[in-house]
């Protein structure tokens, strides 16, 4: 993830009622809706990566968002499917036990890279 990407996400998140469980994003009214849908005012992890940067990037994104939200350790993981980092990052967002504090802590920790494919280091 680059500084400016990081940057973006959590301006999206800048408060808790724009962040959503259960649904890749909502409306005003709480109803589901797409993550790129006018009508969305909160997301979820994997709505927000794809709303702010796109479903292509945003694939790039969820193994390294997941690796460090979920606390797995580069050495230690295997090799992940863009899909099942999403659904890693979908499981976690949506479990009772996550809160918007865990998930603004996770995020602000997040490693950005100076340029893509580079080495992270901390932001």
């Amino acid at each position: 993830m680059l500084p400016d990407e990081k940057e973006k996400l959590l301006l999206l998140f800048d408060r808790e009622a724009r962040w959503c469980r259960d649904a890749e994003a909502r409306d005003a009214q709480g109803e589901a809706v797409h993550f790129n849908s006018g009508e969305a005012v909160a997301w979820d992890l994997v709505g927000a990566l794809c709303s702010l940067f796109g479903w292509a990037r945003a694939t790039e994104l969820f193994g390294q968002v997941s690796r460090h939200v979920l606390g797995r350790h580069r050495s230690a993981r295997r090799l992940e499917t863009a899909i099942s980092a999403m659904a890693a990052l979908v499981d976690f967002n949506d479990d009772p036990g996550t809160d918007f504090a865990l998930i603004m802590t996770r995020l602000q920790e997040l490693p950005v890279a100076t340029r893509r494919g580079s080495p992270l280091a901390p932001s």
